[in-house]
């Protein structure tokens, strides 16, 4: 494999030192410094920044903890009754009969038990006759 020079140190390495971009116009193509550069900038820029981080990891909490809320207050007879649509089958069920999904907006899965155990024995089938 081939090998590209570091931006920042000015060494040259393989190509598996270095991060390939996974979006925008870039994709598939090599960051200009080596992953070892670009962790030591990153470690020096979040303890550099730590105050700006916390703050906005704390009002994307709480802008998402409002959201959220927001969709409960709408929505919010259906898990106060302890009722909720299954997706698959239509049927309202108590929520009981849903696994729990802490992200989901509920708190349950979308879809039933019985419509899980079903969609789980199909593809068990589906691996064992392969």
């Amino acid at each position: 494999m081939g090998e590209k020079k570091c931006s920042k140190c000015g060494i040259e390495k393989s190509f598996e030192e270095f991060y390939t971009y996974k979006s925008g116009l870039r994709i598939g193509k090599y960051s200009a410094s080596c992953k070892a550069c670009s962790r030591v900038r990153c470690i020096k820029y979040n303890s550099s920044h730590k105050e700006e981080i916390a703050f906005n990891g704390a009002a994307y909490t709480a802008e998402n903890w409002l959201r959220n809320n927001s969709y409960l207050e709408i929505h919010g007879q259906l898990e106060f009754d302890g009722d909720q649509i299954c997706t698959v089958c239509g049927e309202t069920k108590h929520c009981t009969e849903f696994y729990k999904h802490l992200s989901q907006k509920l708190g349950y899965r979308q879809d039933c038990k019985s419509c899980c155990r079903r969609r789980d024995k199909g593809r068990n089938k589906k691996s064992l006759t392969n």
